[in-house]
Formats: C-alpha cells, structure tokens, sequence
C-alpha cells in the first residue's frame, strides 16, 4: 500500500481492484511453490518408485534381464570364436 499512497501507480491504468486481485494472485502462487510436503509413512513391499511390487511385473523383469545377459554370452562366444 505505501507504492500507492507514495503515488507511484498514478500513471497506471489499474483501479484499486486490479490490483488487490493481482496481490492476491501472487500470495496464492507463493503460497503453493512454498508449501511444504508431508512424509509419507512407507510401505511394506514396496520397490524404489514408491509402487508396490507386483510378483507378475517382477518375473516379466527378471526374464527380460536373463534374455539380455543370454544375448550378452551369445555375442562374446561368437566373438572368441571368431578370433580362433
């Protein structure tokens, strides 16, 4: 209030309103970047990601990584042999 009692928004084209609208908008938009979070209490089973572990997931995972380490000793046999 003292910019405007100081006179320094005369020239502007804003009513009292305006700009009681616009210092609102800004105490909300700081309000919500600067809230703090609350800790969740963790769960049991759960992975990195906060998600609870799903068995079915976790097998599709656990074979995925078996075909690429399969993929890997394929590829480094046929390279020793290729040397031979």
């Amino acid at each position: 209030m003292s910019r405007v009692t100081d006179g320094q928004l005369d020239a502007c084209d804003l009513a009292m309103c305006d700009i009681k609208k616009i210092c609102k908008s800004f105490a909300s938009t700081i309000r919500s970047m600067m809230h703090s979070r609350i800790n969740y209490p963790k769960e049991d089973g759960s992975n990195k990601k906060g998600k609870k572990s799903d068995p079915h997931n976790d097998k599709k995972a656990e074979q995925k990584a078996g075909q690429k380490a399969g993929q890997k000793d394929e590829k480094t046999t046929a390279a020793k042999k290729a040397k031979v």
